[in-house]
């Protein structure tokens, strides 16, 4: 049986990881904030942050690590560099000392060459820090499923919520997307099969594209809404948020978040994806 061990197991993908790889038949340690319940044992239950980090000897029984986490409550980029980029160097540095023997970063589409976000700006940075531990990187799109989280769990809150919804600009911003089980499975055959490996990122996502108006429209759908669109100038929405984030107002939607939307890489190779043989299913309303 191999060890497994999870960073970020709390947050939606990190758990849907740990609850597919435990059926799987994998032993999986939770490297998390808090247990759940307090259930240490069961949970094999690992404190860690990316600023306190976790010690080699907490690493020496596990065969993979997982790294999910990121924290996305810092809005200032010297903060995002300290402890999201220089934390996960860390954990990799951890690992390499405890003898873990594959790394797998769970990184971001928002993440290229070029890219203007702050997000895909720190995951670049991040693959960067794994590529030199050989680390596997792996690249979702938005990530959807029963009850998601995240950006995708906003925007169907939105759609559900509010009766007139704007739009950035006509919402016609193409963006990619990951069902959380196709992105699980893929974890799965990156952890029981070592050949999974390549220098470049594994792109996970339908190779379908929706626009920014479309996930809204299937979204509002699945919840038997029909909302009314409105477009407005991304700078409007852009600096309504931000100036939210600078007065500390407690919204969940970022500012970033709308540079990364307009930012998308054009073109992303689906060649090591498709290699693998694993297929991402097309963004329908009955997955929502």
């Amino acid at each position: 049986m191999m060890n497994c061990a999870i960073t970020g197991a709390n947050g939606y993908v990190g758990a849907s990881f740990a609850n597919y790889l435990r059926n799987k038949g994998l032993d999986v340690y939770e490297l998390r904030r808090s247990a759940v319940g307090n259930q240490l044992t069961d949970l094999h239950y690992v404190p860690y942050t990316l600023n306190t980090g976790v010690e080699p000897d907490k690493l020496k029984c596990i065969d993979i690590l997982i790294h999910c986490a990121y924290d996305f409550r810092l809005t200032n980029w010297r903060d995002i560099v300290e402890i999201n980029v220089n934390g996960s160097e860390k954990l990799f540095t951890a690992a390499k000392q405890a003898g873990v023997r594959r790394i797998i970063l769970i990184s971001t589409m928002s993440a290229f060459e070029g890219c203007k976000s702050m997000y895909g700006r720190a995951k670049l940075m991040i693959e960067k820090k794994a590529a030199a531990v050989k680390a596997l990187i792996i690249r979702p799109g938005l990530v959807y499923g029963k009850n998601a989280a995240g950006m995708v769990g906003m925007l169907k809150k939105a759609a559900e919520s509010f009766k007139i919804i704007p739009l950035i600009g006509k919402g016609n911003q193409l963006l990619p997307l990951t069902h959380v089980d196709d992105l699980s499975d893929l974890a799965y055959k990156c952890c029981a099969d070592s050949s999974v490996y390549g220098p470049d990122p594994i792109v996970a996502a339908s190779e379908t594209r929706k626009t920014f108006r479309e996930i809204l429209t299937i979204l509002a759908k699945a919840g038997n809404k029909r909302p009314i669109f409105t477009q407005m100038p991304w700078f409007l929405i852009w600096s309504i948020i931000r100036m939210a984030e600078i007065v500390r107002l407690p919204i969940k939607f970022r500012s970033d978040s709308i540079i990364s939307l307009l930012n998308q890489e054009q073109s992303p190779s689906f060649e090591a994806t498709r290699s693998i043989g694993i297929r991402f299913g097309d963004f329908h309303e009955s997955y929502c």
